[in-house]
Order: structure tokens, then C-alpha cells, then sequence
């Protein structure tokens, strides 16, 4: 192995154990896996991390059935649930099982919904690190443990604020004028910690931050103008606007020029391979101050940008909801205020205000 990088080291070191809850002592199991994708210096560094820790470390080089292209990432869903490629990897799930914790270097997003996998993943800790190289990891992995628990002391706290809540309105200058209801679905809480998350086995995408939730069927009306960026037909910024008509968790029409209605037409598209990409989901928070907003790492960037309120299209089963699409369509919002059973809850000028955020 050629000399690691020492700054992602000490970073991948604090990943392992605040993140992975690997003992700073040693004596655990730590493995790496990467695919052709991945920075062989990331994967260099996250390796030499789990060997400085005295941990049992190795890495297993992954040949994935398929890769979906960070600008495309919006039409996952319908590449993850054909059967051929979530078919079993005995030797990948056996050694993701057998470790406890692993740092997963790769652009097989399908691999995320491979029963196997998903079996395996219970037994593990596993953190998720898509299309990273050497740059994206030091601008955007946590320096220490200290800014992983903040992070994950932030996102916990959204969580728990929003787990007792009921009625939901988004607002902003551009437009938004949004109502939605919550709690018919669990959230999903992106801390970045295992131990702060409550408990172990699962899996973790990072960089973390991120409160999302399906809200409940059928509650989602009025208007939803983006201006920030979308990830179909390809991730980029919006271009102008892109005003949306919303009732009862369908978009009734779209507006807003040029890249409005390219974008309706990429939606019609998708509506003759089946699926309804028009289903309104996934309202999200942001919570990590790494990310800026429309960064190079895509959407996962995007959502996860301290106080950036997102909504989604199309697919919602990975999340705990019952519509199936072609696509999930992550839409990034700016300056939108965010009003929790009635009280302020996020204000683009002064973040998170209810008791229990910071």
C-alpha cells in the first residue's frame, strides 16, 4: 500500500469510531470495500485509519453489476429493483456481516436494495461514501470526532422535534406556499453516528445531516416553486424556476419557463415506463455545515446543506412509503421557512428555533 494521506487518515480514524463506534483501543474489525470507482487514495487513507486504531482491517475490491452516474441519479429506483442486479453477492455479504464496521466505497446504488446486502447490513455497521474522491472527501468528511457529534447532536434533535409532529407548512419568497401532514411513516435520521442514531446494525450515507420524512398519503397541497436544484433528468441547478401545483401529494401542473418544461416532459417520460414520478414525497432537512448548496457531490450535498428544506418526486418505498416510480427526483429548496403545528420551526434568517434544536 503507498503512504496514505495523513489528513483523510485522521479523518477516516474518526469516522471508524464516532461514526462506526469502533473502540479508539483496537480489537474490532474494520473492512473496506471499493469498486473501480473509487479514489484509490480514500480508499488508502480509510484503510491505514482501521490499521493505526489496532483494528483488524482489511479491503475487499467489489466488481459491481452496475453504476449510476452522479448526474443521473435521479433514476435509481428504477435500475434498483430489477432482479438481475440485486441478485446475491455471497462473498461481498458474507465479509460485510462477518466485520463490525465497514466503509463502503461505491457507485452500485442498486446494492442498497439487494436483499443479501440488506441482510448483512443488520449485523454491521456500514457508512455509505458514493462517488468520492481525494477533494470531495477532505472538504466534505468531519475533521474529528467533535464535529461528528455535533452533527449528530443537531440532526438527533430535528428528529426528536419533529417525531411528536403533526401539520407542516413551507414558505418562501419565491412562492412556496406548502402544507403537508406527518407521522403516518417513521423518519429517517441521517446523524452520522450509530450510537447517537440508537443502536447498532444499519447503514449510514455520508456526509450525514438529514432529517427526512414521507409525509402522510394524500396531505400535501399548494405550491412548491424550486430554485435550487433538481437531479432529473440530470443534477444541476434549476435554471430560473420551477413552479409546482400540488394536490393531495400529486403535482397537477407545472410552470415556470424553459427548464419547467423540460422538466415536465422528463416526468411524462418516465410516466410511460410506469410508476407515477408525480407522487410528492420526502420532506427534508438539512443539518451539516460541510455541504454547500448545489456542490459537486450532488443531491446527497444538496439536502444535506445546513437549513435546506427539500422535497422529493416519484419513488418512496426506500424510505418506508408504498409509491414505486422510475425516479426519485430530490428537489433542493432555498431561503424556506419551515412552521411546525403552528410555531416557527426553521427561518432561513435565524436556523432552527423550537426548544431541543440548536
Amino acid at each position: 500500500m503507498r503512504n496514505p494521506d495523513t489528513v483523510l487518515e485522521r479523518r477516516f480514524a474518526a469516522i471508524w469510531v464516532a461514526s462506526l463506534g469502533l473502540d479508539a483501543g483496537g480489537g474490532g474489525s474494520a473492512l473496506v470495500v471499493a469498486d473501480p470507482s473509487a479514489d484509490h487514495r480514500v480508499v488508502e487513507a480509510a484503510l491505514a485509519a482501521a490499521s493505526s486504531l489496532r483494528h483488524d482491517a482489511a479491503c475487499l475490491m467489489h466488481d459491481p453489476r452496475s453504476t449510476v452516474p452522479m448526474r443521473t441519479f435521479g433514476t435509481f429506483p428504477s435500475a434498483a429493483f430489477d432482479a438481475a442486479q440485486t441478485s446475491p453477492y455471497p462473498v461481498l455479504n458474507a465479509a460485510v456481516a462477518a466485520a463490525d464496521a465497514v466503509i463502503l466505497l461505491s457507485s452500485e446504488l442498486a446494492l442498497l436494495f439487494n436483499p443479501g446486502f440488506r441482510t448483512a447490513l443488520q449485523s454491521s455497521r456500514v457508512a455509505f461514501l458514493p462517488y468520492l474522491d481525494r477533494d470531495l472527501a477532505s472538504r466534505l468528511l468531519p475533521a474529528d470526532e467533535a464535529e461528528i457529534h455535533e452533527v449528530a447532536s443537531l440532526t438527533t434533535a430535528v428528529a426528536a422535534t419533529l417525531e411528536g409532529a403533526h401539520d407542516i407548512r413551507l414558505a418562501s419568497p419565491a412562492g412556496t406556499d406548502l402544507s403537508l401532514r406527518i407521522g403516518q411513516y417513521a423518519g429517517n435520521c441521517s446523524a452520522g453516528s450509530f450510537a447517537r442514531a440508537g443502536g447498532f446494525g444499519g447503514l449510514e450515507v455520508l456526509p450525514a445531516g438529514q432529517v427526512a420524512i414521507v409525509p402522510d398519503d394524500d396531505s400535501i397541497n399548494g405550491r412548491l416553486v424550486v430554485e435550487g436544484s433538481v437531479n432529473h433528468p440530470r443534477f444541476e441547478r434549476v435554471a430560473g424556476r420551477i413552479e409546482l401545483e400540488i394536490e393531495n401529494s400529486l403535482v397537477v401542473s407545472i410552470h415556470g419557463g424553459a427548464h419547467a418544461a423540460q422538466f415536465a416532459r422528463a416526468l411524462d417520460e418516465i410516466s410511460r415506463r410506469g410508476g407515477n414520478p408525480r407522487h410528492v414525497t420526502e420532506f427534508g432537512i438539512g443539518t451539516n455545515r460541510r455541504c454547500n448548496f448545489l456542490g459537486v457531490y450532488g443531491p446527497t450535498e444538496d439536502t444535506h446543506r445546513w437549513g435546506t428544506v427539500s422535497m422529493a418526486l416519484g419513488a418512496d418505498t426506500h424510505l418506508g412509503g408504498r409509491n414505486s416510480a422510475g425516479c426519485h427526483i430530490d428537489m433542493a429548496l432555498e431561503e424556506t421557512a419551515v412552521t411546525v403545528d403552528g410555531r416557527i420551526f426553521l427561518s432561513p434568517q435565524d436556523g432552527f428555533l423550537l426548544p431541543g434544536a440548536v
